[in-house]
């Protein structure tokens, strides 16, 4: 399985482009952002080209799927992120649902389901695909709306495009309590990405809970096509510790 080395959690001193640099010289291919300046793109672009690494995914400008009165500023934001990732040859933009509401889940769910199926055209036209993320709401993202990955596949199974998919974060979904095997076992055709990170306050993954090795080789064998995000805030030197999570997982 290939890795991917999330910059904002380990570069957060310099700048992505000079981030890619290192993350090349430490044997990785690829990496990935949250939101990005336009500034940021030339610099970025020149350095991923220069030292063969793959944007592996960036995020949406805007999360308010929840929110059907931001709808047009959503669809906007991501016709931006779209002309953005171009540039950067990223295939991925990560979404999230934005915030609870406070209305009811089903009303709340369906505002996600005509806002998505109203990106898919703008998906569609920039050759995209969009990864939809739940987030725990027990620990880090108390005001989220989706914190199930089983409502997140119910909705994509209802959209039925290919252009949206899940990105399936093993340390939020081990927060919220699924069954991290089963749950990606079972819906593989629904999973275009996955980040991990250690269950005790998300750092280095191999002083937490879960057995990353023995999921990430069964997830092989299962079939899983997509990448791994390292997306972790290292309480080791970053060098060091994206070194041993390579010697770990690969």
């Amino acid at each position: 399985m290939r890795l991917s080395v999330c910059i904002p959690m380990f570069f957060r001193d310099i700048s992505p482009a000079e981030a890619v640099s290192h993350i090349s010289a430490l044997g990785f291919d690829a990496a990935e952002v949250w939101k990005l300046k336009d500034s940021d793109v030339p610099a970025l672009s020149e350095a991923l080209s220069r030292c063969e690494v793959e944007l592996a995914a960036m995020c949406t400008d805007c999360f308010a799927l929840t929110e059907p009165h931001r709808r047009q500023e959503y669809l906007e934001g991501l016709e931006a992120a779209c002309r953005r990732a171009q540039l950067l040859r990223c295939k991925n933009l990560i979404t999230q649902s934005g915030q609870d509401t406070g209305k009811p889940a089903k009303e709340q769910l369906s505002a996600m389901e005509e806002t998505l199926t109203a990106a898919l055209p703008i998906l569609e036209a920039y050759g995209m695909r969009l990864l939809l993320e739940p987030l725990n709401r027990r620990i880090d993202h108390k005001d989220t709306f989706l914190s199930s990955s089983a409502d997140a596949f119910d909705l994509l199974r209802r959209i039925g495009s290919p252009r949206i998919c899940v990105l399936f974060d093993l340390y939020h979904q081990h927060i919220t309590g699924e069954n991290l095997a089963d749950a990606v076992t079972q819906n593989l055709p629904y999973i275009g990405h996955m980040h991990l990170a250690g269950s005790r306050g998300r750092h280095e993954f191999w002083e937490g809970e879960v057995d990353y090795p023995a999921l990430l080789r069964q997830f092989d064998a299962a079939g899983y096509t997509g990448l791994a995000g390292l997306e972790y805030s290292p309480l080791l030197p970053r060098e060091e510790s994206l070194a041993r999570a390579k010697n770990l997982l690969l």
